[in-house]
């Protein structure tokens, strides 16, 4: 649930719900604005199926790592760009500096805290559980969205893109936390999940029932 809720606050709700408002900060012509919303939502959909072949090759939590870096580095760069400019509207270089770097920040959120945040999630559960769960963490997200979108624009209107930095930090603590506490799930089988966080071996239980029972009815038989 943890990894759910961070999802949302990674400060992906300023991408998806009000990348209006941010673009509109720096760029007075809306035909541009709209043009750069559009393809950062396509190039969002690449981004994301990148994630169909490198979670299996990379692993889950090294892909979330990396994501959550490279988004703290990303929004860094956005926050600096903009504060120590003085006249942004003014210099279409700077812009697109600007620009380039919050595409980027999707380029590594998009498979990495977008996408694998979901396959972790799915895999994670005993198999009892494992409906009652994922509907859990997804409700987790739902609650964390909202919440995110009722926070952004007051305080985008306060600290304006000094908002980034707050982000930035929430970024990087995400890593060390996904890092330090969550194990790797790459090939794990699903029977053995529960092993891996320290349960019982199902799968070995399972073989010993069946062995006993076998060793029962032999003996029965005999």
């Amino acid at each position: 649930m943890v990894i759910n809720f961070g999802q949302q606050i990674t400060g992906q709700s300023m991408m998806n719900n009000y990348s209006t408002k941010v673009y509109s900060s720096v760029f007075t012509d809306d035909s541009t604005i709209l043009l750069i919303n559009a393809l950062n939502y396509t190039f969002g959909i690449l981004f994301t199926l990148t994630c169909t072949f490198l979670s299996d090759r990379m692993g889950r939590t090294t892909m979330l790592v990396i994501a959550g870096i490279g988004q703290g580095v990303m929004l860094l760069i956005a926050a600096t760009v903009y504060v120590t400019t003085p006249n942004i509207l003014a210099d279409d270089g700077v812009g697109a500096a600007l620009v380039l770097s919050l595409f980027l920040f999707t380029f590594f959120y998009k498979p990495g805290w977008g996408a694998t945040v979901w396959i972790y999630s799915s895999e994670i559960f005993p198999m009892s559980v494992r409906g009652t769960a994922v509907s859990i963490c997804t409700n987790t997200q739902n609650v964390s969205n909202l919440v995110m979108a009722q926070a952004f624009p007051p305080m985008f209107t306060a600290m304006g893109f000094y908002a980034l930095y707050v982000w930035m930090g929430v970024n990087f603590v995400l890593a060390v936390i996904v890092w330090r506490f969550y194990p790797e799930t790459k090939g794990v089988p699903l029977e053995e999940m529960d092993q891996l966080f320290g349960g019982a071996d199902k799968v070995a239980v399972i073989h010993q029932n069946h062995k006993d029972d076998f060793s029962y009815k032999d003996e029965k038989t005999a």
